[in-house]
């Protein structure tokens, strides 16, 4: 089911989701998705799988390694101050966030440099195999 723009909440204005569902070619979703809680992380990605032929997510992976330890403590810390005023934080393994695009033409692209964080670029394109144009 592809979602309303009224499903991102505070977020649509700061992803590109406010044509979510509405037949879009590309979908981009950046240092947001571990906002969500893990359903509507999931309702998502399988809406931007479903509609999207190309999208682009920028997030930290929870995956057990230093890394990922320091970008959890730096999102609580953060919270803590009161800098974020995010509810919950809810970060997606490497395979959650692969999953709905089966089918598509993947690259992961580590971004933590020289930075202590977790950062990784997932670029999903729709694969035009077997495909033909008209």
């Amino acid at each position: 089911m592809p979602l309303s723009s009224s499903d991102c909440g505070e977020a649509t204005s700061r992803c590109s989701t406010s044509d979510a569902g509405l037949g879009f070619s590309r979908f981009m979703l950046l240092d947001l998705l571990h906002y969500f809680r893990e359903e509507e992380q999931s309702r998502i990605l399988a809406s931007a799988a479903a509609t999207a032929n190309t999208v682009i997510i920028r997030d930290a992976i929870r995956d057990g390694s230093l890394r990922y330890r320091l970008t959890y403590l730096q999102e609580v810390f953060s919270r803590v101050i009161r800098w974020l005023r995010a509810d919950r934080l809810h970060f997606l393994m490497r395979d959650d966030v692969i999953r709905p695009f089966g089918g598509f033409q993947v690259e992961i692209l580590p971004l933590f440099g020289r930075t202590p964080f977790n950062n990784y670029l997932f670029v999903f394109r729709r694969s035009t195999d077997g495909m033909t144009k008209e």
